[in-house]
């Protein structure tokens, strides 16, 4: 099961356990046309993912209660149908980047200097290379 990028209402998962932070960015991505879940830690983010099997992008805080970020990507990337999804981390966590990276994320941004639109534009262009690769 691949990631179904369509034409419109991509699903995006927010894992963000700041909740004034995590309404900014679903409020920015809803108007943009997202349909945005949230999940508040990386456990209920997992369950999210492999439950529903809708989501076409992960965006990822790394300071994360009950699982840390680090450890969701590591367990998106062992579970055969959610290794493809690809996760954008947002964080201000800038000094676990590189393991970030080679965890899986396809890219990462600092929370505190991403505006929503900054992090819409970027979804936008995951969507794209992804459905160019489709």
């Amino acid at each position: 099961m691949g990631n179904c990028f369509s034409e419109t209402r991509q699903r995006v998962l927010l894992v963000e356990d700041d909740i004034a932070t995590a309404d900014m960015y679903r409020l920015g991505l809803e108007m943009s046309g997202y349909v945005v879940d949230v999940a508040g830690d990386g456990v209920s983010a997992l369950r999210v993912v492999i439950e529903e099997h809708k989501t076409d992008v992960v965006v990822l805080d790394l300071g994360l209660p009950r699982m840390g970020g680090i450890r969701v990507l590591a367990a998106l990337q062992e579970t055969g149908f959610t290794a493809d999804i690809p996760v954008i981390v947002l964080s201000n966590d800038t000094e676990d980047f590189p393991a970030a990276l080679g965890a899986g994320a396809i890219q990462c941004l600092t929370k505190s200097r991403t505006t929503p639109t900054e992090l819409i534009t970027r979804i936008r262009g995951v969507a794209a290379e992804y459905l160019r690769g489709a």
